[in-house]
């Protein structure tokens, strides 16, 4: 499966979309908040700015292909000035859909974190190197 990365950004959101190049559809996204109004909670223990990951998603017939991968890459690079953050959340819409702790390995491997202080909701962190 082939597919083009495009970004769209206003002064409050972000978003990444995965377009496959068969059939024009999107087939995944990324939706970004740049003033999320919890980003305080970070901003007085970490340095920078902050954004929160709204929503990592692909297609049911495009899971397991990379996009999330390619998708979130993108996010990393075009937001390399923010501090990344998300609510780990599973969509379980089918049985390809990744589990709580399966999400938790994935987002590690891009640099993320879990965050301590949450109780109710788990909460990763991806500080800046900028």
């Amino acid at each position: 499966m082939q597919w083009n990365i495009e970004v769209i950004r206003t002064n409050k959101y972000c978003y990444i979309n995965a377009i496959s190049n068969e059939t024009g559809e999107r087939i995944g996204k990324v939706c970004i908040d740049l003033d999320s109004e919890d980003k305080t909670r970070y901003e007085n223990i970490y340095n920078g700015k902050f954004a929160k990951i709204i929503l990592v998603s692909t297609t049911v017939n495009a899971c397991g292909k990379g996009i999330a991968t390619a998708l979130l890459n993108k996010t990393i690079d075009v937001l390399s000035d923010y501090n990344l953050y998300l609510n780990v959340v599973p969509l379980k819409r089918n049985n390809n859909d990744k589990d709580k702790l399966e999400l938790i390995n994935f987002y590690s491997k891009f640099g993320f974190v879990k965050y301590k202080g949450d109780i109710c909701i788990t909460t990763m962190i991806r500080i800046s190197n900028k």
